[in-house]
């Protein structure tokens, strides 16, 4: 019996031991595995550190990005308004220069018809005075639509190669001389104007000379009078270079030797 309760205390002694090594078995695994714990957290914590960082840094390059976007699209918006605004200017003022110009051609198209309606006035005034001239075939009136031509003939002008008037065209002369007094700030340009048969004689080398000649009669007897202006006058010689007809015929060449007064409203 003694011996039985001994063997029951060594077994119970035995049995104390292994649960004391169990123990400390389990306590050195926990250990462990808290410190492995304790690591794993750790290396959690620093992972996620990490984390936070590179998502904080990618946050911030892209605040950065954006700003700096930002700032691009506002110089850009500006340059734009800058670029509008100017280019508004621009246009307002090629409106005004526009406006500007309309206005003076309006004025200057008023002011052209009522000197197209003092030129068909004074045409009108010339066919009245001169109806039996111009029937006869001796004065030509041409209307253009910016200006009158007054074609005298040469028969009754002047003689074959001279360049004084005759005195037959002096009446006629006198009605046109009255008639353009009557319409003041005109241009009046006196053209001398021959055939193409040749001329050389003592007074005249040619027939430039000739037709400018004939030109310069007319003229000093239009303003012989002092009624009209001699700063609206100009002459000029064409010779033979400016026919209204071919010189194939005697009676062509009869049309293409004359004086031309022409008028020009201004």
């Amino acid at each position: 019996m003694e011996e039985l309760l001994s063997r029951e205390k060594e077994f119970r002694a035995k049995d104390n031991d292994l649960n004391i090594e169990k123990i400390k078995v389990l306590e050195n695994q926990i250990a462990v595995l808290k410190t492995k714990s304790s690591n794993k957290e750790k290396e959690l914590i620093d992972e996620n550190e990490k984390q936070s960082k590179k998502f904080r840094d990618l946050i911030d390059g892209l605040k950065e990005d954006l700003e700096r976007e930002r700032e691009n699209c506002q110089k850009k918006t500006e340059a734009l308004q800058k670029e509008y605004e100017r280019k508004i200017s621009d246009l307002e003022s090629r409106i005004l220069v526009l406006n500007d110009e309309i206005s003076k051609l309006k004025h200057l198209s008023e002011n052209q018809k009522k000197e197209l309606d003092r030129l068909s006035d004074q045409a009108n005034e010339l066919e009245n005075k001169l109806t039996d001239e111009i029937k006869k075939g001796q004065i030509r009136l041409k209307r253009f639509h910016d200006r009158l031509v007054i074609n005298i003939d040469d028969k009754i002008s002047f003689d074959s190669g001279s360049a004084d008037l005759k005195k037959q065209i002096l009446p006629a002369l006198d009605k046109i001389k009255e008639i353009l007094g009557n319409y003041p700030g005109n241009l009046i340009i006196i053209e001398g104007h021959t055939d193409n048969v040749p001329i050389r004689t003592k007074k005249f080398s040619d027939n430039w000379q000739l037709s400018g000649e004939r030109a310069l009669s007319v003229l000093h007897y239009f303003l012989e009078s002092k009624i009209l202006d001699p700063r609206n006058f100009s002459l000029a010689g064409y010779g033979e270079f400016q026919p209204i007809v071919s010189n194939d015929t005697p009676e062509n060449r009869a049309l293409n030797r004359r004086v031309d007064i022409v008028v020009v409203p201004r």
